[in-house]
């Protein structure tokens, strides 16, 4: 159901497939769990320390889902987050934090003065979020991961 459901999808030819999960979506807690899973196994993370650090990104989410269509199962998952009002995980981490400019070594980081510094227009910025992929299914030669250039703006507006 969820590949009939997809927003966009790729189709590599084999066993394996990549779709588009909206965060809001019901679809999006398969993702959710996968990455809870793999960060709890690697990193040690609880759970709920996950979800507490995610959760609330999880409206401004976009999930890059990868199904092992043989087995019907989840193998990876990639979390986009897109902008929004809460801004975005690594630079309200480490607001405030002493960094270096080209006069000062001990400023307080801004993520104002981040924007305006490198120019960087915080609507038009993704951030990933994390990357999570099952043991079983890494440094294996069947996945075969295709990066897609972005659909035309047209339809690209539709999907999301």
């Amino acid at each position: 159901r969820l590949l009939q459901d997809a927003e966009y999808s790729i189709n590599t030819e084999n066993d394996f497939t990549c779709v588009r999960v909206n965060g809001k979506s019901e679809y999006a807690n398969l993702a959710r769990t996968l990455e809870a899973t793999v960060f709890s196994n690697e990193l040690e993370d609880s759970p709920e320390a996950v979800k507490n650090d995610y959760s609330p990104h999880d409206d401004d989410s976009q999930f890059l889902l990868v199904l092992d269509i043989t087995k019907s199962m989840p193998v990876g998952t990639m979390r986009i987050i897109t902008p929004s009002e809460k801004g975005f995980m690594v630079l309200n981490e480490i607001e405030g934090f002493p960094h270096s400019n080209d006069t000062d070594t001990n400023v307080p980081f801004s993520t104002e003065d981040f924007y305006k510094d490198y120019g960087v227009d915080s609507e038009k910025t993704w951030e990933v979020g994390t990357i999570a992929v099952l043991p079983q299914n890494r440094r294996t030669s069947q996945i075969n991961l295709h990066i897609a250039a972005e659909p035309p703006e047209d339809k690209a507006a539709q999907r999301m």
